[in-house]
Formats: structure tokens, sequence, C-alpha cells
């Protein structure tokens, strides 16, 4: 995906349910819940 091509709301689109998973899984001290969108790069 180039994210070049993509208009700044597709960009919102896709990114703000990650950070609300995020923010939620802060919250809930949930580690698990907190990765739960990373890739396997970014874990490690």
């Amino acid at each position: 995906m180039n994210f070049r091509d993509l208009s700044e709301q597709d960009i919102l689109d896709i990114t703000n349910p990650m950070m609300d998973n995020l923010m939620q899984a802060s919250t809930d001290v949930t580690h698990h819940a907190h990765v739960r969108d990373f890739t396997g790069r970014l874990k490690r």
C-alpha cells in the first residue's frame, strides 16, 4: 500500500480504529490487545 496515493481521510479511516484499540488497551493495561495491530517486525 502506498500511503502517498491515499487521501488524508483514507489514512484516518485506517489508523483511527488502530489508535482506538491502542488507547483502550492502554487504559485496560492489556498488553496483548495493545499490540494486536502491530506487525511482527514492530512486535520484535
